[in-house]
Order: structure tokens, then sequence, then C-alpha cells
């Protein structure tokens, strides 16, 4: 047994929209979160896992970026060179997690 929309109310496409099926009288909360905003800073926003009103804690990793800045000052300089991707934050993804309860939000991944 499923739930359909009426004919003609369908989204656009290319809208961020979700189908949720919930039995009649049961009560649901969904929380979607748009990748997009989640960004090199800190970002308030709603954690999906504990519903608490937060600014995300963020941290740093190396990523693709960083491992393909790497490999190509290697093969063009010397080895102090090839360690500056590593050491500024500006090359390197960005995790976001929730200060309260510790929970995995998002990663920014950076492009080349």
């Amino acid at each position: 047994m499923g739930y359909y929309p009426a004919p003609g109310s369908y989204p656009s496409p290319g809208g961020h929209t979700a189908t949720v099926l919930v039995p009649p009288g049961a009560a649901t909360t969904v929380t979607v979160l748009q990748g997009e905003i989640f960004q090199g800073a800190p970002v308030q926003t709603v954690c999906p896992h504990c519903q608490q009103a937060i600014t995300t804690k963020i941290s740093y990793e190396i990523g693709l970026m960083t491992q393909h800045l790497w490999l190509s000052l290697c093969s063009r300089c010397d080895l102090c060179c090839c360690l500056i991707p590593c050491l500024f934050d500006d090359f390197k993804d960005v995790t976001h997690t929730c200060p309260n309860c510790k929970a995995y939000i998002y990663t920014y991944k950076r492009m080349c």
C-alpha cells in the first residue's frame, strides 16, 4: 500500500525534494541537509542526530585536492615545496560535526 501525490503536483526538476511514506496517524520528523551550505566555515544548522540548533565544529583532513597538489609539486619541485599543500587548511577537506553529540554531519570536499 503506498501513497502517491495527486496528478500534476510533482516538483520541477532540479529542486531538492524528498518523499516520505508514513502510516496514517504517525508523527515523524524529517531533517534535510543541503550540502551546498556546508563549505570551509562553521555553519548554523539543526543537528540531524540530536535535533539541537548548533554551529558546526569543523576539522581539516587531507583529501583529493591536497594529494593532487602534492603530486604535481613533487614532479616539479624539491621536497620543501611538496609539503606546502599539507600545511595549509585551504587545501584540505572540511568535516562538519555537531559540538553537542559529536556526530558527523557533512564533509566539504575541495575540488582541484
